[in-house]
């Protein structure tokens, strides 16, 4: 359960903070995140990433935690059109 504040969710899901570390792992790792698949961003190690989707660099510093917490879990609020998944 979480509760949506103008385009954000403010509060971190379950009680738990964001590791940037595990983000980024997740994100590069095709087997779990599939970010690649869509997106790109600062990721040399990672040949073939996505162009059908918004780059993921600087992402951090362009959206706060709780923008970029409902673009992950619910990117449809933001954008009706989005075929993201949760």
């Amino acid at each position: 359960s979480y509760e949506v504040s103008a385009d954000a969710i403010p509060s971190p899901l379950g009680g738990l903070s964001g590791d940037p570390a595990k983000g980024r792992a997740i994100i590069v790792d095709r087997q779990k995140g599939l970010c690649l698949l869509c997106h790109a961003g600062p990721f040399p190690e990672q040949r073939f990433q996505g162009n059908i989707a918004p780059s993921l660099a600087g992402a951090g510093s362009r959206l706060t935690e709780g923008e970029l917490r409902l673009r992950m879990v619910d990117s449809t609020r933001i954008n009706p059109q989005s075929v993201m998944p949760s």
